[in-house]
């Protein structure tokens, strides 16, 4: 037995190179891809300037091709390097063999990473020629002001964070590799890890934000914790990996790969060939792709809104439970490779995935926590945020102030916010039920330029627009999330001008803190060719 043990390390050693001299010829074509979709690209270009932007914007992780790349080289290694699990006679012989199933893990493992990151170590030599070249030959361009350890440190930036980012996603790929059972199932289910949670995330997303009133989408916090999911995500909305990213995704693939170790030391043989060699993988899997299908078709066919009304819930549901019922049994035909899946068990997993998908469309679809009625408190908030995808509220801006957030932390003006969100709530629920009867009743529309005046003051007289716009509240509380709000408003809404009364608003978009204000004979706000207002700010000071 010491024997064995004490000649663990030159097997270990003999694998590693074993699966490096077979596998070779895929990481030199993998090579061949990268180079040809950066320093080949950049060679052939016939300006140094311009192909050294390519090598930059590559290096700098602003071309998403990359990312697409590692990720089918990822899984193409942890296929190959480990597909002797999914063949009974070749994983018969390879547990045959005097080591342990740590070091029979521990080396493929390594082998494989091996292969799917020299690749690009090799690229990036490849590269410093061209990048110094390009600097000594073009001493007229900016390109001059990057110097031989700024190219190498981003180099060496771009080797980590993509490193990492394979690291993570041939992990997964790994683990997949042992609690499946065929090829087929490695690539689907490596797949599904990778995409699952980011995709579950977006999915929630969607159905919050059509049936929960003012739920924000496409925010900046929003996409951070989608950013998050993912360390290719992270270097897509990110650019880099910063060291804390860093060291939060090398930890969660120590873990991965200690898990798939975990399983890999239990796993039995007799089940290669089977779709899953772990019966709760197969029922997890088969809990989360119904969920997806359910949830593709109520998408694919039709998602209420607020604005379908509620005579549209009915045929969702309908919808979303065949979708449910369907994308179950095809999986579980998948899962035990027979059409004749109808038995106890079967309906027992059923009648559990019932449950859970009945508990989604509950949290997602009704308003159960009153999120759409919420208002924090004025003595609650430190401070509050507004955005607008139009310049706010209609009104003459600063264009040097143009762009700058309307932040409010007077106690006033933040209690005039909190009164602009309750009534944005209800005309938003007034605007909702007047579509609906619209809708209902088929009443002929007014035409849309016959657009009437509403006065707010003697000083200002408003178009009251057909077309709405985003207001965004970004509530800074005593929870570190804080609240984060979206809703429609229209243009010449009354409601605005307690807003515009503030000395705060007043302070970051007052018409007088424009250069060459003194200048200035006449002011029109124009949106879509339509004219709001045209003043004349001598005549009218109030204006400012």
């Amino acid at each position: 037995m010491q024997s064995i043990v004490s000649s663990a390390k030159p097997k270990m050693n003999a694998i590693i190179k074993e699966n490096l001299h077979r596998f070779w010829p895929i990481a030199f074509v993998y090579f061949l891809i990268l180079f040809m979709v950066t320093v080949f690209i950049a060679i052939l270009d016939t300006s140094e300037a311009n192909g050294f932007d390519i090598i930059w914007n590559t290096i700098n992780n602003g071309r998403l091709v990359i990312p697409v790349i590692t990720s089918a080289a990822s899984l193409t290694f942890a296929v190959c390097i480990f597909g002797f699990l999914h063949n009974t006679g070749q994983a018969s012989v390879t547990h045959a063999l005097p080591f342990s199933r740590k070091a029979l893990f521990s080396a493929h493992f390594i082998s494989g990473f091996i292969l799917s990151i020299a690749p690009f170590i090799l690229l990036a030599f490849s590269m410093l020629p061209f990048c110094f070249g390009a600097n000594a030959h073009n001493p007229d361009a900016y390109l001059r002001v990057l110097t031989p350890s700024q190219i190498l440190a981003t180099l060496g930036m771009w080797l980590l964070s993509n490193g990492i980012i394979i690291l993570c996603t041939y992990a997964l790929c790994v683990f997949a590799g042992i609690i499946t059972g065929t090829v087929i199932m490695h690539i689907l289910v490596a797949g599904l890890l990778n995409l699952f949670i980011p995709f579950f995330y977006k999915l929630i997303t969607i159905y919050l934000s059509s049936f929960l009133l003012g739920y924000p989408t496409n925010t900046s916090s929003i996409n951070t914790i989608l950013s998050y999911m993912h360390p290719a995500l992270y270097n897509i909305f990110h650019h880099r990996l910063g060291i804390l990213a860093a060291i939060v995704y090398i930890g969660i693939s120590a873990i991965i790969i200690l898990f798939a170790l975990i399983l890999y030391r239990v796993l039995k043989l007799e089940r290669a060939g089977d779709s899953t060699t772990f019966h709760v993988a197969e029922k997890i899997l088969t809990y989360i792709v119904t969920l997806l299908g359910m949830a593709a078709f109520g998408l694919a066919f039709t998602i209420p809104t607020p604005f379908t009304g509620n005579g549209a819930m009915p045929p969702f549901y309908i919808i979303s439970a065949i979708g449910a019922i369907i994308t179950f049994i095809i999986v579980q035909m998948i899962m035990k490779k027979t059409p004749k899946i109808f038995n106890q068990a079967t309906c027992k997993t059923f009648g559990i995935y019932v449950i859970v998908g009945i508990l989604f469309l509950v949290c997602t679809t009704s308003d159960i926590t009153g999120y759409s009625n919420r208002v924090p408190s004025p003595n609650h908030v430190k401070s509050v945020i507004i955005n607008s995808d139009i310049y706010p509220f209609m009104i003459p801006y600063n264009q040097e102030m143009y762009g700058e957030q309307l932040k409010f932390t007077k106690k006033d003006d933040i209690a005039n916010v909190t009164n602009l969100h309750r009534h944005l709530i209800t005309a938003n629920k007034e605007a909702i039920q007047d579509m609906q009867n619209a809708a209902d009743n088929l009443n002929t529309i007014e035409d849309p330029y016959d657009i009437p005046k509403e006065g707010i003051d003697e000083n200002l007289t408003l178009y009251n627009t057909i077309i709405s716009s985003q207001l965004n509240f970004h509530y800074k509380t005593g929870s570190p999330f804080g609240m984060q709000r979206n809703y429609q408003y229209e243009s010449a809404d009354p409601i605005l001008k307690l807003l515009a009364d503030t000395d705060e608003f007043k302070k970051t978009y007052r018409l007088a803190n424009t250069v060459g204000y003194d200048k200035i004979d006449s002011v029109t706000a124009l949106h879509a060719n339509t004219i709001f207002y045209s003043v004349n700010p001598n005549d009218d000071p109030g204006i400012e």
